[in-house]
This record gives C-alpha cells, sequence and structure tokens, in this order.
C-alpha cells in the first residue's frame, strides 16, 4: 500500500510540473512596454486662481454642435412591417408588475459644457466632485455648490485641451485622477491629485512616454491594487494597459506594460474594460478580469 501511495504521489507531481510548464510555455508577453517620465508638477487650482495662471472656459461660449445623432440608422416607416395590429410585446409590457426604484438623495446640474454632445464624466469623493467634458472640468462640494469656475483641460495639461476626458476616484489612496488622450504622439495624460483636495492639492501631470501606436478613442480606466488599468478602441492594436499604480501617487516615473486582447473578433469596436474597485477594500494584486463585447 506504501508503495502504491507513493506512486501516486509521484504521479501527481509528475502532472502538476507538467501543467505548470505547459502553462508557463502558454503565457502571454507584453506586446508593448515602456517609461511615463517623472510628471510635471502643476500648482493647486486655488493657486493658480491667485497667480493668475487659471485657464477657465468662456460661460458665455456659444454652442458647438457635434454630428447629428442616429444619421447612419435604419429608417422606421410607420405602418410598414409586422406584427400587424397591436404589439403583443407592448401589451405584455404595458401589463408587467411595476417595481419602482429609490428616488436619488439629491441632484444638481454639473454640466456646463457648451458642446453637443458633451460627453460628460465625473467622480465623487468624500467631500467633492469632480465633473468634467469634451475640453473641461468643474469641481463642486457635496452640496452642488461649484467651488472653481469652469476649467480648460489645459490648466492641468500644458498646451493639450484636445478632450474627451475621464475623471476617476481611487478610494484607497483618496485621490482623484483626470486623464485624457492625446493626438501627438497618440496616447494618454494622467493628471494625478498631489493630495486628497482638488481645489487646494497640486497635481503631478504625466504627459510624455504613455504611447499607444494608434489613436486611443474611447477610453476607460480602472482602478486595481497593482495598477491602473486602462483600454481603448485602437483598431488593429487591441491591447489593454496597465501603469503602475503606487508610483504614479508619489509622483514617480512609472513603468506601463500593453497585451493584446487574444482570439478577439472586432469590427472596430470592442469597448473593453477591467473591473474598476470602487471603495477602499482592494483584492489582492492580480486577477483583474476584462470584459468586451
Amino acid at each position: 500500500m506504501k508503495k502504491i501511495a507513493l506512486l501516486l504521489v509521484v504521479s501527481t507531481l509528475m502532472i502538476f510540473s507538467s501543467n505548470a510548464i505547459a502553462q508557463k510555455a502558454n503565457l502571454t508577453k507584453p506586446s508593448t512596454h515602456g517609461i511615463i517620465d517623472k510628471p510635471i508638477l502643476i500648482p493647486s487650482i486655488a493657486q493658480q486662481i491667485i497667480d493668475g495662471t487659471f485657464i477657465g472656459i468662456d460661460p458665455n461660449e456659444g454652442p458647438k454642435l457635434g454630428p447629428p445623432k442616429r444619421r447612419g440608422a435604419n429608417k422606421t416607416v410607420p405602418g410598414k412591417g409586422l406584427p400587424l395590429g397591436d404589439d403583443p410585446l407592448v401589451l405584455k409590457t404595458g401589463s408587467s408588475t411595476k417595481h419602482s426604484g429609490k428616488e436619488p438623495l439629491f441632484v444638481f446640474d454639473a454640466n456646463v459644457s457648451s458642446y453637443t454632445p458633451s460627453d460628460p464624466t465625473g467622480a465623487a469623493g468624500p467631500d467633492h466632485f469632480v465633473a468634467a467634458w469634451n475640453i473641461g472640468f468643474r469641481i463642486f462640494d457635496k452640496d452642488g455648490n461649484p467651488l472653481t469656475d469652469a476649467a480648460s483641460l489645459a490648466t492641468l495639461f500644458p498646451g493639450n485641451a484636445i478632450g474627451d476626458p475621464i475623471v476617476f476616484y481611487d478610494a484607497e489612496a483618496d485621490r482623484f485622477v483626470i486623464t485624457e488622450f492625446d493626438g501627438n504622439p497618440n496616447g494618454f495624460n494622467m493628471a494625478v491629485c498631489q493630495g486628497t483636495d482638488p481645489v487646494n492639492d497640486g497635481w503631478y501631470i504625466y504627459t510624455t512616454g504613455f504611447g499607444t501606436g494608434a489613436f486611443p478613442d474611447y477610453t476607460k480606466f480602472s482602478v486595481w491594487s497593482d495598477g491602473y488599468y486602462v483600454t481603448a478602441n485602437i483598431n488593429d492594436n487591441d491591447k489593454v494597459f496597465v501603469v503602475e499604480r503606487e508610483e504614479m501617487l508619489l509622483g514617480n516615473a512609472s513603468q506601463f506594460v500593453a497585451f493584446p486582447l487574444p482570439g478577439i473578433t472586432t469590427s472596430g469596436f470592442y469597448s473593453p474594460q477591467f473591473f474598476n474597485v470602487t471603495n477602499d477594500d482592494l483584492p489582492p494584486a492580480g486577477g483583474a478580469s476584462v470584459v468586451y463585447m
């Protein structure tokens, strides 16, 4: 019996070892890697207002219209098509049980953009709400009172207000992060608040080194324990990125790596995003999951 037991243990170890070797052989190596240079230090928004370097947005600026919606959509012609008469799905929906949701605790208008569409984004912290849109951002308290004028993205990113910012709040670090893409060269810019107060604390501005190879449209950022995970629709490159979160929070140069999404088939739009941690209970490092169409 001892010989049989020993043989089973040896066999199990051999199987485990061969599986580990096979898995190691199939590991996907980074398709791109690099260093995001040490950041520029930008004074707080409050200090910029005092110094006269704050770049605002004209509140009287006229509306700027984007492309018309649904311009390539199918046209519905009344009276044509099936079903004839009453639509049974509509009738079923009308007679279904209704479940009322909770009323919001508080509502205020944070969209001060003159652009249509305005591509709004925002994030809430313990004491602030940071709202952003195509080319600007504004900081409010949790009662909806504006703490700053509407600011151009160039207030944080020198010479760059190309737009489409993303705002997220890192709850574990108690920091706000504002991002926008860059078209020359193609890549991302990231502004990490140096402290917990986005009005009175300065910013680490990362503008050099985070290249994506092609224009990174429709960006998404996620907080995870071992990095900030970044995704975008990048056509033929089909990559996902991760940057060193801890180094960015310290204002140091930060490494980044990019990986392909294996086996993906797209029509030019696949909308990936990693799971995002919204509280201060970070999971163990590794294991971040990505979902995409």
